[in-house]
C-alpha cells in the first residue's frame, strides 16, 4: 500500500481498495485502509481542496491590490461552475 501512495497520493480509498484487490485479490474495507493510512503513514482524513491549476498567487496579490481602494459595495463577483457528479461525494482526500 506503500508504494501505491508514494505513486499516486492523491488517490481516493476506494481507489486504493480497488488497486489492492486488484493486485492481491483480496478485498480490504475503506475502514481498515484508513486505520493503516492514520497509523502507519500518520495521514489523516483531509478535506480536499481544489485549485485550479492556473491559480496564481502573484495575479491574486495585483488583483487585490488592484481592489483595494474601492468600496465594498462597489464589487460584484460571479462564478461559472461545472458540476461533475462524482466529486460532490469526494470530500476527503
Amino acid at each position: 500500500m506503500t508504494d501505491l501512495i508514494e505513486a499516486d497520493p492523491t488517490l481516493y480509498l476506494d481507489e486504493i481498495c480497488d488497486s489492492m484487490y486488484n493486485d492481491t485479490g483480496v478485498f480490504v474495507s475503506f475502514s481498515t485502509i484508513a486505520d493503516d493510512l492514520k497509523e502507519c503513514l500518520k495521514l489523516t482524513w483531509k478535506k480536499v481542496q481544489k485549485v485550479h491549476p492556473s491559480q496564481s498567487p502573484v495575479k491574486w496579490e495585483e488583483y487585490i491590490d488592484s481592489i483595494a481602494d474601492l468600496q465594498p459595495e462597489m464589487l460584484v463577483f460571479s462564478d461559472e461552475s461545472a458540476i461533475v457528479q462524482w466529486e460532490l461525494y469526494c470530500n476527503y482526500g
